[in-house]
């Protein structure tokens, strides 16, 4: 049986057969399991809006990450959109570190709903290497159309 069903419509299921009350309570407590597993990296968000990770109801979970998570993730969007518009290549070690910070918060906005286009994207970083020699040739290639 399908696990999603104990979190999108639990009151549908009912015992027969084949699926006794004690099946369906296992699945329900193995639905509930999963969610909470992959719950490690926001589980304290969670705790301070109330969540009651002791509860056996996969549904109760999935409604609490509803709850909770997109709001936490409509405040950062934000501060991601500043930081990447802002960013600096001097506070990172290496350029591919910044190269790789740069891609992180593309794909994360585009996640969230707040996608950078290309273009954008592209005048952001050569604006932000104002202090390297090659800047210029790197702006002069973009504006010709001959970078992106």
């Amino acid at each position: 049986m399908d696990l999603w069903e104990y979190v999108e419509d639990p009151e549908s299921i009912v015992p027969t057969a084949e699926l006794t009350a004690k099946r369906i309570t296992i699945n329900k407590t193995r639905a509930s399991v999963v969610i909470q597993n992959t719950l490690s990296k926001v589980r304290q968000r969670l705790l301070n809006a109330g969540w009651d990770e002791d509860s056996c109801e996969p549904k109760y979970h999935w409604d609490m990450v509803l709850k909770v998570i997109p709001a936490v993730s409509q405040e950062a969007i934000g501060d991601l959109v500043v930081e990447f518009a802002t960013i600096n290549p001097e506070r990172y070690k290496t350029l591919d570190d910044f190269l790789s910070r740069i891609q992180w918060l593309r794909r994360r906005l585009k996640e969230l709903g707040a996608p950078c286009g290309e273009t954008y994207s592209t005048w952001v970083v050569i604006m932000s290497l104002k202090k390297y020699p090659w800047q210029p040739f790197l702006k002069e290639k973009v504006k010709d159309g001959k970078m992106n």
